[in-house]
């Protein structure tokens, strides 16, 4: 995946408080302009092979984080 690809950009130059509070979950190795994506927005990134406890508790920070804009 190119960083283009990601589909929170459209979103994140749209509505900045909206995207922040889009979740990640990735499956595999990432290119270097995702994973600086990534690290610019903050966005939260679960990793595969993951637990459901994990989703749960990334979930339960995003809806208790203050939205940007």
């Amino acid at each position: 995946m190119r960083r283009d690809d990601l589909l929170a950009q459209p979103l994140q130059r749209r509505s900045p408080g909206l995207a922040s509070r889009v979740l990640f979950v990735t499956g595999g190795a990432m290119v270097e302009e995702v994973r600086a994506f990534l690290e610019e927005t903050g966005a939260p990134v679960v990793e595969k092979p993951f637990a459901p406890v994990q989703i749960v508790e990334a979930v339960g920070r995003l809806v208790t984080r203050p939205t940007s804009a």
